[in-house]
């Protein structure tokens, strides 16, 4: 759409006109898509909402290109490109603050304050003390999963009592415990062989009061966050916005409402905002962010601001949940593509 109605010749060299274009190409569409369905009830979610979705998809592109040194137009036209986009979308500007974050040098005073901050984490705690349940090995299931008998002590172990009248039949049935599981084989801390699970540490490494390296910490949870924030976003989608029967094998579900509206509040939160009681309180109306939020708190990834109610991340950990909120921001915006080859075809 942007190569024939916008003009654009190169993706990486966009001005504020082709922006102006595609947006206004995009609403001439839509325009046309509903006046043929008879009401916007009636268009095809697959192509619902196009106007939205091409802005939404503009911002967390051009931060790719950036970041990836894919942009080869003017600064000039890169920031005029950028304010449209901070007019027309709020996610954009919080992509590009995200980016930021990321961005910032890894000084030795920074690197410090949040190795302290991960050490002290409840997170933390609970990883250290899952893996010293595992020690010296257990049972697990042809899914590389505790056995349905184990995971109630299991998810003990993380500070999660389950119900005895229905006790778990598998990881997916305790958030928290499937979360914590999956994090540690992503920070290689597990080991899977011929129907055991074992540490990668040893016994000695986890007597210590410090037994996960700093690397791996930060890892195990960071992909702790990001597995919370995708179990939101995988939530039962509203069947009246949404029919899943419309889909393709290859189509992506839209995110569920909790992941919308949860974004934007651990955004600011990981950009160095406080995130008020007001603001929680509407979120979790609307939405049902207050269990994630509650989650993330009580796991030591958030904690309460200046204001009574109100959310903060905790000092240090900004890069840590930085991370995970821009990746689903960026999945939300576009679909993943694994290959960069396929890149230019796929926007």
């Amino acid at each position: 759409m942007a190569h024939e109605a916008a003009g654009l010749t190169h993706l990486g060299a966009w001005t504020i006109e082709h922006v102006q274009a595609l947006v206004a190409a995009a609403s001439h569409v839509e325009g046309r898509l509903i006046e043929d369905a008879g009401d916007a009830g009636g268009v095809d979610p697959a192509v619902a909402d196009l106007t939205e979705r091409v802005v939404a998809a503009l911002g967390p592109l051009t931060v790719f290109l950036v970041s990836t040194d894919r942009w080869t137009g003017t600064q000039e036209d890169l920031d005029d490109v950028h304010s449209l986009l901070d007019h027309l979308s709020p996610a954009a500007v919080q992509a590009r603050a995200l980016a930021e974050v990321l961005d910032r040098p890894d000084d030795p005073a920074a690197q410090a304050a949040e190795a302290a901050a991960l050490t002290e984490l409840p997170l933390a705690k609970h990883l250290v003390s899952l893996l010293r349940w595992v020690e010296p090995g257990r049972e697990e299931t042809g899914d590389l999963e505790p056995r349905p008998q184990d995971l109630p002590e299991a998810a003990a172990a993380i500070g999660v009592t389950v119900d005895p009248a229905q006790p778990p039949q598998t990881l997916a049935d305790v958030p928290r415990l499937w979360a914590a599981w999956v994090a540690l084989d992503a920070a290689d801390l597990l080991r899977h062989e011929d129907g055991r699970v074992t540490t990668a540490l040893g016994s000695d490494a986890l007597a210590s009061d410090a037994p996960i390296p700093a690397e791996q910490l930060r890892d195990a949870v960071g992909a702790v966050i990001s597995e919370l924030l995708q179990d939101a976003a995988d939530d039962e989608i509203d069947d009246t916005a949404f029919d899943e029967d419309q889909l393709d094998d290859d189509d992506l579900a839209p995110p569920s409402a909790t992941a919308v509206a949860v974004l934007p509040l651990l955004g600011a939160a990981a950009c160095g905002g406080e995130v008020s009681a007001e603001v929680l309180a509407a979120a979790d109306e609307l939405a049902d962010t207050g269990a994630l939020i509650a989650e993330l708190s009580d796991l030591g990834v958030l904690r309460e601001g200046t204001s009574p109610g109100s959310v903060v991340v905790t000092p240090g950990l900004e890069k840590v949940l930085a991370g995970p909120v821009l990746d689903l921001l960026e999945e939300i915006a576009f679909d993943e593509v694994d290959d960069d080859e396929e890149w230019d075809d796929e926007v």
